[in-house]
């Protein structure tokens, strides 16, 4: 707990902007985008599909597919295929960032469950998405517990973030063999963005 705790105030130390903003809330900018996952997120007639679906459309306008196929995040890919210690695997990935935002914490947090689950790059690649996934929905859903048509519990609301989780871990998880043929983690991500805005 304390290492997840050093990563944490780590992150929060280098991007002081966003030490201000989770002082109050921070949820999804306010654009057309956002507000289509806004109208569908915990709602109950809308299956958790078409959640994940909007949630991917909106961070594909936002150029998720470039953000994600950055030097930092391939590197964490590799990282997983080769490091099997949790801890020699987040001090490699740390070691030459130059620049450390949102995206490079997720892939942090992924990186270091495929290794302390040992599955390796293929459940680092797929479990980045689902962890992007889970960031997205967590941004907004607490908002919507409780209100009209809407998840009615923060358990529920967990079991939806869980169950979007798995969905994206899927969809993910069908493009590792052309990722595993070809070795080209931009292919791969770009794959996997247009797989999930289907």
């Amino acid at each position: 707990m304390t290492r997840i705790c050093a990563v944490f105030n780590k992150f929060i130390n280098l991007q002081p902007s966003l030490k201000s903003t989770m002082e109050g809330y921070y949820g999804s900018p306010d654009t057309p985008d956002w507000r289509e996952v806004q109208a569908v997120l915990g709602l109950v007639s809308a299956s958790p599909e078409s959640q994940v679906r909007e949630i991917w459309k909106a961070a594909s306008a936002d150029n998720i597919a470039d953000r994600l196929s950055c030097a930092n995040i391939e590197k964490a890919y590799s990282i997983a295929s080769q490091v099997n210690d949790p801890y020699k695997a987040r001090e490699e990935f740390g070691a030459n960032l130059m620049k450390y935002d949102i995206m490079c914490l997720l892939g942090e947090k992924a990186l270091i469950k495929a290794v302390v689950k040992k599955t390796g790059a293929d459940g680092f690649a797929a479990g980045l998405f689902s962890e992007i996934t889970v960031y997205y929905a967590s941004r907004d859903l607490s908002r919507f517990i409780g209100r009209q048509n809407r998840v009615r519990t923060v358990p529920a609301a967990l079991d939806l973030e869980e169950e979007l989780y798995n969905i994206t871990f899927q969809h993910a998880k069908k493009s590792i063999e052309t990722l595993n043929k070809d070795h080209n983690w931009k292919k791969y991500v770009t794959q996997v963005v247009e797989s999930l805005c289907r």
